[in-house]
């Protein structure tokens, strides 16, 4: 069901290994669970998820799904996200929307302010994927992103931006907002289209803060006659 959490303070260790395969259709599809968030499912969309953190020490790893953030789906949309982190100390594999096998990735609406601290790795850890933002799709599109940086810091070793597309998906678009702090990531912006897609579109505004990162704008995309995502970046 659907997921409305607040986080004030304290120490919270959560894992979510859960891995169940069901027939649907005549075809074998997998679900994994999140580990802070909302709850995925085989029939239906995976719902979505509230969350806000405004202080203590948070760590969450989901190894087939998001480690805070919106449920995931076999069939239909990956679950809506809005995370709010304002504050404490934050260290995930993945935060945002849900991942879907046959549908869309789930949207993701992501605020980091004040003196919050956010990391985003996989390392140590059995899970799929690593990043911030919109969900990824086994065979649609990916989830879009809004990501709106205030101040505070996030370190990922992944992506912050759209979800990624599979089949003949294209990249979940981005809009990511950075008025201050600090961030690193291998990637800023719109998601990686698929095979038969094209990348996700980018709008990128950078006011003030500090980032460190590989590429900032539109995404790639894995078809040979794809088109890499459109972007617009607004530096001053």
């Amino acid at each position: 069901g659907k997921a409305d959490i607040l986080i004030t303070g304290g120490k919270i260790y959560a894992e979510n290994h859960a891995r169940i395969t069901a027939a649907k259709d005549g075809i074998n599809h997998t679900v994994g669970g999140v580990a802070i968030g909302s709850g995925s499912t085989f029939h239906s969309s995976g719902s979505d998820g509230t969350v806000t953190i405004t202080g203590g020490e948070v760590e969450a790893y989901g190894a087939y799904g998001n480690g805070i953030g919106g449920g995931n789906s076999s069939s239909y949309a990956g679950g809506g996200a809005t995370i709010n982190i304002t504050g404490g100390t934050v260290k995930a594999n993945s935060i945002g929307g849900g991942n879907s096998a046959k549908g869309a990735g789930g949207d993701a609406t992501i605020t980091i302010d004040n003196d919050a601290n956010v990391r985003l790795t996989k390392e140590g850890t059995d899970c799929d994927f690593c990043g911030i933002g919109g969900g990824n799709s086994l065979s649609g599109n990916g989830g879009k992103a809004t990501i709106t940086v205030k101040s505070g810091t996030i370190n990922s070793d992944g992506s912050i931006g759209g979800g990624e597309g599979g089949g003949s998906g294209n990249g979940g678009d981005a809009t990511v907002n950075i008025y201050g702090g600090n961030l690193t990531a291998a990637s800023i912006g719109g998601g990686t289209g698929s095979v038969g897609g094209h990348g996700g579109a980018a709008i990128v505004e950078v006011t003030d803060g500090f980032i460190e990162t590989g590429s900032i704008g539109g995404g790639k995309t894995n078809n040979p006659d794809g088109k890499l995502g459109y972007a617009k970046a607004n530096i001053s």
